[in-house]
C-alpha cells in the first residue's frame, strides 16, 4: 500500500526560525541593559565626549553586536508576520525580499556608522 501522503519532506527551517528568534531575545537582553545604561550615562554631556564613548573599541564592538542583534530579531519576527498573514505568492516573495534588503541596508549602515566614530 502506498501511504497518501505524497512528500514525506519536513520544513524545520521554522524551527531554525523561531530558536533564532529565542536567542537573539536573550542577547539582546543583556546588551540593552548595558546600552541604555550607556546612553543615559552620557545624558547632559557633550556630542564629542558620546561619539568618544561610541568610538572606544570595546564599546564599539558592544554597540556593532547590539545593533546586528537587534536587527536580525527584527527581520526574523518580521518575516514571522509575513509567513502568517500574507498569502499571495508573489506578494510573499516580494515582501520577503523588501524586509531582508531593508535590514541588510541598515545593518550595514550602522556599522559603518559605529565604525566611521573609532578611526
Amino acid at each position: 500500500m502506498s501511504s497518501p501522503i505524497k512528500n514525506n519532506h519536513v520544513d524545520h527551517g521554522g524551527v531554525s526560525h523561531w530558536w533564532w528568534q529565542k536567542i537573539t531575545a536573550v542577547a539582546l537582553i543583556p546588551l540593552s541593559f548595558w546600552f541604555v545604561a550607556g546612553v543615559v550615562s552620557h545624558v547632559g554631556s557633550d556630542q564629542e565626549a558620546f561619539a568618544r564613548w561610541v568610538g572606544a573599541p570595546f564599546n564599539a564592538f558592544l554597540i556593532i553586536l547590539f545593533l546586528i542583534n537587534i536587527n536580525l530579531h527584527s527581520q526574523i519576527g518580521i518575516q514571522a508576520v509575513i509567513d502568517d498573514y500574507i498569502h499571495g505568492r508573489a506578494l510573499k516573495k516580494w515582501s520577503s525580499l523588501s524586509v531582508k534588503a531593508i535590514h541588510l541596508l541598515f545593518a550595514l549602515l550602522s556599522v559603518i556608522a559605529v565604525l566611521s566614530l573609532t578611526l
